[in-house]
């Protein structure tokens, strides 16, 4: 897979979408991003929608305890972008994608966003040793539409 927004994400960019008619406001509504072992999880960002479709659930450490919420989000230019994410002493399976999705704290209403898997350090999978894993987002943002 390849780095890619989520389907219905891309739907509701359009103004359509079939979850509901869901719209994402990514300065205003609450974004969190969340470590994944693809080998628990491996994503279709065709047919998956949202945190629901996500099983069993790959995110380290398991549950979902991790999850960062992205702070400062700014959207310009067409550019979405946010502070870097800190993961504090994390252990679990090894890493090897990051999740980006709107938390609804529901997880048949939080939509998927963007799944990336080719950033550095996640190719080959990150294995975690209870250190810090510090997410320094690309300076020209997060992702460009």
């Amino acid at each position: 897979m390849a780095n890619t927004l989520f389907d219905i994400y891309k739907e509701a960019l359009l103004g359509g979408g079939n979850h509901g008619g869901t719209l994402v406001n990514l300065t205003s509504d609450t974004i969190k991003v969340s470590l994944i072992d693809t080998g628990t999880y491996n994503p279709d960002t065709a047919n998956d929608e949202d945190l629901a479709d996500v099983t069993p659930d790959p995110r380290v450490p398991s549950g979902g305890g991790s999850d960062q919420t992205l702070t400062t989000p700014t959207t310009l230019n067409g550019t979405f972008d946010a502070d870097d994410s800190t993961f504090t002493a994390i252990t679990g399976n090894s890493i090897e994608e990051l999740m980006i999705w709107k938390d609804t704290a529901t997880a048949s209403t939080s939509i998927l966003l963007v799944s990336f898997d080719t950033a550095t350090g996640l190719t080959g999978g990150l294995t975690p040793n209870g250190g810090d894993i510090v997410i320094q987002w690309n300076g020209s943002g997060i992702f460009s539409l």
